[in-house]
């Protein structure tokens, strides 16, 4: 699992609590890493909609992610 955001993201840290706690509960195992996105080259190469963006095996959890065609950091 992959948490993406962009510099100050206000989601961030809630996100990364309740991420680790429903991990916790039902993945004890697992753990997610978190990646900031901090430039519009990385942004497009992420493919990177928005902050913030949960992945799960390379899958956006927003179902309509997939289909976006715009990246970056605004």
């Amino acid at each position: 699992m992959e948490l993406l955001v962009v510099p100050g993201c206000a989601s961030r840290e809630p996100l990364e609590g309740r991420l680790s706690e429903l991990l916790n509960e039902l993945a004890p195992e697992a753990s997610f890493l978190t990646t900031v996105v901090d430039t519009p080259e990385r942004a497009q190469e992420l493919r990177f909609p928005g902050s913030p963006t949960v992945r799960i095996n390379g899958l956006d959890l927003e179902p309509e992610a997939d289909r976006a065609l715009n990246f970056g950091l605004g």
